[in-house]
This record gives structure tokens, sequence and C-alpha cells, in this order.
């Protein structure tokens, strides 16, 4: 009977050695199995990032070579738009600043493109054949505008948008990083060189010098010929016609108003300074006159020869019938009704107000510019296109009312632009 009993107990503890061997074999495989998942898991986390970083290194080289060719191109694009926009205006060809927006665009889109087809877009890492990095478009052929060739650019108003994917391969495992920079060339119009909108005007109210108060009062405040004299009046002086006034070689002075019939004859090299209104009939020849006048002018016809080498400054508004002037300035500072221009050639009207001419007769190089709303008959312009006239408004098409065209030719200063700038920014969308 005890035999038996041990052979029984044997047995039992075999099996249970046997039971203990067979986990331990599961657990040691299990633990083998999840070992070597980790490794594999390990190793695609390795990959992931490697391949990550190297697509990382290709988005970074191919943003720093646009950026630099973007940098050190840029100055030199904006200022041949520039020169391109002073020709533009000298010869009256008017466009709008979206047109040298877009020729910038243009200018710095074929120099990336040069750029890109000298760039090294598929980079070993060191020298390993399975490292590397490789720069692609991202737009593909029908989605980009008609007007690019390549597949790298696209425009979406004043901006050139360059997309493009670096993708990083390690082994077999790639990573790939789209990347988008954007050029903006809203900015490169910068401010004029006088520091505003609109610059000072070409013709003033105030060249001619005041004689001065200490000039003698004229013989019995009135005379007919004032001829090689210094004289002033104080206060107000009306003529009557057969008072028949003569001015040559004369300088003459009124304090206040002054008023006079038809001025039938010559007035040569003389100076006439009155502080109040100007009323007069007709005006004959008028060589080499510098008439101001700080209130309001009205005057008839300038018949004869009209204004030869002369100024006219006019401080309020100003009515008179048909003029010519020849190598002469007119500033009128208010409101100007104007008969017939007859004749300017070499000259200049500035109008700083509205204005009302009936008909005008350009010959070369003359310039006729009002600052407001003109109404105007009947444009000759027979100056071989030497001659315009320029209004911030008007009723007659042939008349320029571009803004930039009327700041280049009634201004000093306004119609210059400075150089501006072009703004670039680049994102980033990832991609395992």
């Amino acid at each position: 009977m005890k035999k038996s009993v041990v052979n029984n107990n044997n047995g039992y503890i075999l099996a249970i050695v046997l039971i203990i061997s067979i986990i331990f074999s599961v657990i040691f495989l299990s633990f083998i199995g999840i070992s070597s998942n980790t490794t594999k898991q390990n190793n695609v986390v390795e990959g992931t990032i490697q391949s990550q970083s190297i697509a990382e290194m290709g988005a970074s080289y191919f943003q720093h070579a646009m950026t630099n060719e973007i940098i050190t191109t840029q100055s030199q694009i904006i200022n041949t738009v520039l020169k391109e926009r002073e020709v533009d205006i000298k010869n009256n060809k008017i466009k709008g600043d979206y047109h040298y927006k877009d020729s910038a665009r243009k200018y710095m889109q074929k120099n990336l493109e040069e750029c890109i087809k000298n760039l090294q877009t598929n980079i070993k890492i060191q020298q390993n054949n399975k490292n590397y990095f490789k720069i692609n478009p991202t737009y593909e052929s029908s989605g980009i505008d008609s007007v690019n060739e390549s597949k790298f650019f696209s425009v979406d108003g004043d901006k050139l948008i360059i997309a493009f994917t670096s993708t990083g391969y390690i082994e077999l495992k790639q990573a790939n990083i789209k990347g988008t920079m954007e050029v903006d060339f809203a900015n490169i119009l910068g401010q004029g060189t006088s520091g505003e909108s609109e610059g000072t005007t070409i013709v003033k109210d105030n060249t001619i010098a005041d004689p001065g108060e200490n000039l003698i009062i004229c013989p019995n405040e009135k005379k007919d010929d004032l001829s090689n004299m210094s004289c002033q009046i104080k206060g107000s002086i009306n003529y009557s016609q057969k008072d028949n006034l003569t001015f040559n070689n004369s300088i003459y002075r009124v304090t206040g108003a002054f008023s006079a019939g038809n001025l039938n004859n010559n007035i040569n090299n003389s100076t006439i300074y009155i502080f109040g209104s100007m009323t007069s009939g007709n005006l004959n020849s008028m060589n080499q006159l510098k008439l101001h006048v700080n209130g309001a002018l009205f005057v008839g016809h300038f018949n004869g020869d009209g204004l030869y080498e002369s100024t006219i400054e006019v401080g309020g508004s100003a009515s008179m019938g048909n003029i010519k002037l020849t190598k002469s300035t007119m500033f009128i500072n208010g409101g100007t009704s104007i008969g017939n221009i007859n004749s300017i050639e070499d000259s200049i009207i500035y109008i700083n107000s509205n204005a009302d001419i009936q008909r005008a007769n350009l010959y070369k190089n003359a310039t006729v510019c009002v600052n407001g709303d003109l109404k105007i008959g009947k444009i000759n312009n027979k100056s071989s296109n030497t001659s315009n006239i320029y209004a911030r408004t008007s009723n007659n098409p042939d008349v320029i009312t571009n803004k930039a065209a009327f700041e280049a030719a009634c201004t000093i200063g306004g119609s210059t632009v400075t150089p501006g700038s072009v703004d670039y920014t680049t994102n980033y969308e990832y991609s395992y």
C-alpha cells in the first residue's frame, strides 16, 4: 500500500511541473513578441521622425532660396517699375497702380523661376542614397492661372503664391511638408517725396514781391502816363476811360481796389501790385508784365499779343474774356470764368478751384491745370502731344483727370512715389 501512494505522488508533482513549464514558456514567448513589436514600433516612430526632419530640411532649404532671391532683387524690381511709371506719366499713358504692381509681380516670378531651375531639388543626406529630400511643386497643371507656365506659382490679387511640397525619404518611410509662400506687392509704391499724397502747385500766388510801402505817392493820385515811375496809391483808385493809362518800365502799387476802362496802351516791363480787387475793360499787349491782385480780377479781352513773358497772380476769383499767353504763367486761386483761350504756348495756367472755359487752342509746351471741376467746350490740341489740360473732374473726355497724371503735371513733389517694399510670409502643412 505505501509503494502505491508514493508512485501516485510522483505523478502529481510531474503534472504540476509540466503546467508550470508551459506557463513560463507562454509568458516568455509573449515577452519576446512584445519586445519585437516594441522594436518595430520604435523603428517606425524613429523613421517617421527622421523622414519628418529631412522634409523640414528640404522645406527650409527651399524657403531660404526663395527668400534670398526676393530680398536681393526687390529693390531693383521696384526701381524698374517706378521708372516705367515716370515714363508713362511723362508720355500721358495713364495707368493705375495695379498695373505697376502686376509688372513687379511678373518680374519677380521670372527671377524666382530662374532660381528654381538652378536649384538642386533632390538632395541626398550624408551621401546616403536612401536618405534624401525632394522639392516638388504643389499645383496641378489644371489648377494654375493660365498666364503662369510653372506649377509652383499662382496669383491672388496683388500676391504671388509659391506652393511647394518637400518630401523627406528614409529607406521606405517618407514624410511630406507642404509650404506656401505669399509674396505681396501691395506696398511697392510708397508715399511721394513731399511726404503727402499731393504736392505743391507748380505756379503760386506769391512769387511777385511787394514793391514796398516806401514808394512815393503817385502825383495827383491820377496820371495818364506812369512810364518810368515807381509810385503808389493809398487806398482805392478809379480811372475813367479818358485817363488813357500807360505803363512802361513802371512800378505801381495800390493798397485798395483798382478799376479802369479799357487799357488800350501796351504795358511793357512793369510791375502792378494791387492789394484789393482789379476791374477793367480790355487790355492790350502785355510784355514782361508782373501783375499781382490780392482780391478778385474782372477784365475784358486780352487783345493784341496778349501776355508775353508775363506773370499774373490772382488771390481771389477771376473773370476774363478771350486770352492769349506766350511764355507766361497765370495763377488764379478762386473760381474762374474764361472766354476762349485763343492761344497758349510755352505757358502754364493754374486754377486752384473750379473753372468754366468756353474753348481752348493749345500750342506747344502748354499746360492748363484746374484743381477742381472744369467745364470746357472744344479743345484744339495743335501741340504734337506736348500740351494738355488737366483737372480733378471734367465734362470733356479730352481733359486728363487721372490723379497721378494731374500730380505729375501740375504739382511739385506729389507725382513722385518712393520705393515701397515687397512683403512675404510662409505657412506649412505637415502630413506623414
